[in-house]
């Protein structure tokens, strides 16, 4: 709730135009909600389609072998990627994606799981 209430606010403080986009780094099915607490769904993508694995044991994880995240690359090749896709908000939790977001954007909020990020100025 304080992620998507974070993005409200920072849409109406004019930090998101129309036609840019939030990235959601995906995270089981948390992405589902987060997507929709973005409140405009269209403007929503992934770091990766949402692709899972059952693990022997019963164990869910992202494909990440076959299926990298985005939010992987180097950052200097991670900030070229993002601006091509026209991404301003990062919504991230992983501590390689935000290592790599660190460098190239700034974090604007952090609640218990997941690190908002705006790109350029």
């Amino acid at each position: 709730m304080a992620v998507g209430g974070h993005v409200g606010a920072l849409r109406n403080q004019g930090y998101l135009a129309a036609g840019q986009r939030i990235m959601i780094e995906v995270l089981f099915w948390d992405y589902i909600p987060l997507t929709v607490m973005m409140l405009d769904p269209a403007a929503v993508i992934y770091d990766r389609p949402p692709i899972l694995v059952l693990l022997p044991g019963g164990e869910h994880t992202l494909d990440d072998a076959t299926n990298p995240s985005l939010l992987a690359l180097p950052p200097e090749h991670l900030k070229v990627a993002l601006e091509r896709r026209n991404v301003r908000i990062v919504v991230a939790y992983s501590d390689r994606a935000i290592a790599n977001l660190s460098r190239i954007a700034r974090r604007t909020e952090h609640s218990e799981r997941f690190s908002v990020f705006l790109i350029g100025s």
